[in-house]
């Protein structure tokens, strides 16, 4: 990316008088960038590449994104203005220093520069798994959201519909409530964070579940009692006893991150991948874009530090901590490796 879009830059700066960009534009820029290769080995009709340049054509006509140029993120078309490659991609530095400090301290975690604030994050961070607590997770995700809305409801209901089916990952929860933090604008956010912290295993999965459906948060809304989802075999004291003196401060920190390390505004969504950021989302993340963002996030790199990391006597939930905080480190290296654009699924299917 750090050499490609400099290199459209120069090929419309050959453009004069606003005209369409030619061939003969391309092929000065090419010819002075690379003046050893051989122009018709990369712009001829029998090159290696006529195949991938029709098939980027018939995608552009299918897509209808107008006049050209255009550059996605996220599935979002960017302004030209928009094109700096330090703002497409953010990577959180989650490798701990020696500042320690509780999520609930509002106050001190205000002091905390960006690095600290995220390692305090991680270090309180909660999880909900597919399968047994004792599997290394070699995917971390965490989603970003005003659980209290439904759009962040359905974010966390897409989340653990991809739980399903997924042998490699975890998920958290970041809270970014849009409106004042009190407990009558965090009635279903408590009740995740509750759950989180008295649940285990499918009680846990399938409770969350439940919180996720419109229908629940609109009889809570209506006057039912939370505690009326809990089933058979959830510890119902412990969840109640939890859910009412919790407070508001842990979501006040959550916010103040939000704000502060991943420049969102309050409300805003985001999905965090291994410390990988992606946001703030304009439109919904399905099941399927949580499958192919692991499936990326998944890779050669992060197989061989699970290799590693699991024969070390370090119980699973630090093992995939450090498998987390280890890709999220090597990943925001600079990339000596070929780099690839993903374009997730849009909100509209055809």
């Amino acid at each position: 990316m750090k050499i490609i879009i400099p290199l459209f830059s120069q090929m419309y700066q050959k453009v004069e008088n606003h005209k369409i960009l030619t061939v003969n534009n391309v092929k000065r820029v090419l010819q002075n960038k690379f003046p050893h290769a051989n122009i018709w080995d990369i712009l001829g009709i029998d090159s290696k590449y006529d195949g991938e340049r029709k098939a980027g054509t018939n995608f552009y006509k299918m897509t209808g994104l107008g006049p050209l140029p255009q550059a996605l993120y996220n599935g979002e078309s960017f302004h030209r203005e928009e094109l700096n490659f330090k703002e497409l991609e953010m990577y959180l530095n989650l490798i701990s220093t020696s500042v320690t400090a509780d999520v609930e301290d509002f106050s001190t975690f205000s002091f905390l520069d960006t690095q600290d604030k995220s390692a305090v994050i991680a270090e309180n961070m909660h999880y909900v798994t597919e399968g047994d607590d004792y599997v290394i997770s070699s995917v971390t995700f965490w989603i970003v959201a005003d659980f209290d809305k439904p759009s962040g409801r359905k974010l966390l209901f897409n989340a653990l519909n991809h739980m399903k089916t997924s042998g490699h990952s975890r998920l958290g929860v970041i809270y970014n409530p849009t409106s004042k933090i009190d407990e009558e604008n965090t009635t279903i956010s408590r009740g995740i964070l509750a759950a989180f912290l008295t649940l285990k295993n499918s009680f846990l999965r399938n409770f969350l579940r439940k919180l996720a459906e419109e229908k629940t948060a609109a009889a809570i809304y209506s006057g039912n009692k939370i505690k009326t989802l809990l089933t058979e075999g959830m510890d119902k004291n412990a969840f109640e006893k939890k859910y009412n003196t919790i407070g508001v401060n842990i979501f006040r920190t959550h916010q103040l991150f939000c704000r502060d390390v991943l420049k969102l505004s309050p409300g805003e969504k985001g999905v965090i991948s291994n410390g990988r950021f992606l946001g703030p989302l304009g439109e919904d993340f399905y099941a399927e874009d949580f499958y192919l963002l692991e499936k990326i996030t998944f890779t050669k790199l992060v197989q061989n530090i699970e290799d590693i990391v699991e024969n070390t006597e370090i119980n699973s939930k630090n093992l995939s901590d450090l498998v987390m905080k280890i890709d999220a480190f090597v990943s925001s290296l600079p990339k000596r490796a070929s780099r690839y654009d993903i374009t997730f699924l849009k909100e509209s299917r055809r």
